[in-house]
């Protein structure tokens, strides 16, 4: 069995990985996906809410009568854009969980660039503040 390197890996070479390390970094990095697909729901029902005074709208116009069993087409939008807030939290939360169990599992700094990882997380928040504006544009 080869022993990894006491120091980083030279620019170039290939690291070195035993078996439980590769599986550590695998399952490391399938949870921050895990992370990443909660998010993404968070923020697709998020959505779904915030559309849903869309709905509240059209009934007001039709039924004014309705209305006062309904709630208000604003607070849909508010709680839809706090689920698509959250979506964003758990984003950076996952990112920070995955790059500190990076450090843990491989503390000889073999892993591979942080800037992927960085990229979708910023990718996914830019979505969330996208989605917050567009929602809220009308309230504001």
């Amino acid at each position: 069995m080869t022993e990894p390197p006491s120091s980083p890996v030279p620019r170039g070479a290939s690291p070195v990985f035993t078996g439980s390390e590769l599986r550590d970094r695998m399952a490391n990095e399938r949870t921050l996906l895990a992370w990443v697909r909660t998010a993404i729901a968070l923020m697709a029902f998020g959505m779904a809410i915030a559309k849903f005074s869309l709905f509240l709208t059209v009934a007001g116009l039709e039924q004014p009568e309705a209305m006062s069993n309904l709630p208000s087409a604003t607070l849909s939008r508010l709680t839809g854009t706090a689920f698509i807030l959250l979506g964003a939290v758990v984003t950076v939360l996952g990112l920070n969980r995955t790059l500190a169990y990076g450090r843990i599992i491989d503390r000889h700094d073999r892993a591979p660039r942080k800037q992927v990882l960085i990229l979708v997380a910023l990718a996914l928040v830019t979505l969330a503040g996208v989605l917050t504006v567009e929602i809220l544009a009308d309230l504001i």
